[in-house]
C-alpha cells in the first residue's frame, strides 16, 4: 500500500485524519506522513489500517440516526401563537368603529396592547 492509496481509501470512507489517527492509536502526524510518503507503511500496519476503515465503513453503514424533535410550548407561547394565527387569517382590512384599519396599523395596537398589558398598564 503506498500513501496515495492510504488517502484515498481514509477519504472514501469518510474519516479524517485524526479519527483514523485515533483508531490505530498514533498521533495524526503519522497518518499525514504517511499519506505523503514520509513514512513506510509496513505490512503489519497496513493491516491493521484496512481493519480500521473496513470497520468504519461498516459502522457507517449500519449507522441508523433517528433525530426527534418535540415542541413543548408555554403557556405563553400558545396565547401568542394563537394570536399570530389570528392575525394571520384576518382580511387585509378590518371594520372598526372609526372605519376601516389595516392589518399593520391592527397588528401594531395588539402588540402595544400585549406590552401594557405585559407591564401591567393595561
Amino acid at each position: 500500500m503506498q500513501g496515495i492509496d492510504l488517502l484515498l481509501l481514509r477519504r472514501r470512507a469518510g474519516l479524517p485524519q485524526h479519527k483514523l489517527a485515533q483508531l490505530l492509536g498514533v498521533p495524526r502526524t503519522v497518518i499525514c506522513d504517511l499519506e505523503h510518503g514520509r513514512r513506510q507503511i509496513t505490512l503489519e500496519l497496513e493491516n491493521r489500517i484496512r481493519e480500521a476503515i473496513n470497520e468504519a465503513i461498516r459502522l457507517k453503514e449500519n449507522a441508523n440516526f433517528k433525530v426527534k424533535v418535540e415542541y413543548v410550548p408555554t403557556p405563553d407561547t400558545d396565547r401568542r401563537l394563537s394570536r399570530a394565527i389570528d392575525i394571520l387569517l384576518m382580511p387585509a382590512t378590518r371594520d372598526t368603529a372609526e372605519g376601516q384599519e389595516s392589518l399593520p396599523s391592527a397588528a401594531k395596537k395588539h402588540r402595544r396592547h400585549m406590552h401594557n398589558r405585559r407591564d401591567g398598564k393595561d
